[in-house]
């Protein structure tokens, strides 16, 4: 379940539980410790966590210093956070993990491809593996 408040868990925890739906919060870049910790302890599976404010898109790169956020998060012993919002280069990925994050989602930059490729489907499959085998190559210490 994404995208739930946590003050709207009580009822329906115990159901999500039942059925093993983990329980995905977003986390914006400015909250507040107690907003943290709420999510640290309500959620499962993992965080998203944005890497700025405003609306998705690689065109604009996330632009947050999330290092006290991620040590929040950590601290409290929140799911994995995975950040996203602006995340289009291996190097980003590189910088969040380096910094606790469990790693990075780079929905719109992925999105970009297909679009670029829509017509040329082994051109746009290989411009996906290289993109994806790079991020996930920065997830890895040097």
């Amino acid at each position: 379940m994404i995208d739930v408040a946590t003050c709207s868990l009580t009822s329906k925890y115990t159901t999500f539980a039942k059925w093993n739906i983990d329980h995905i919060f977003i986390a914006p870049p400015n909250a507040s410790e107690q907003t943290l910790r709420e999510i640290a302890k309500s959620g499962s599976g993992y965080l998203y966590l944005l890497g700025r404010a405003g609306v998705t898109g690689a065109e604009i790169k996330a632009n947050f210093s999330l290092d006290e956020t991620l040590s929040v998060l950590n601290q409290y012993h929140s799911a994995p956070s995975l950040v996203g919002f602006g995340i289009s280069e291996p190097a980003q990925v590189k910088h969040f993990v380096s910094k606790g994050a469990g790693g990075a989602i780079g929905g719109s930059a992925t999105v970009a491809i297909v679009e670029r490729f829509l017509q040329e489907p082994k051109t746009m499959h290989k411009n996906l593996a290289d993109f994806c085998s790079a991020m996930k190559a920065a997830t890895h210490p040097d």
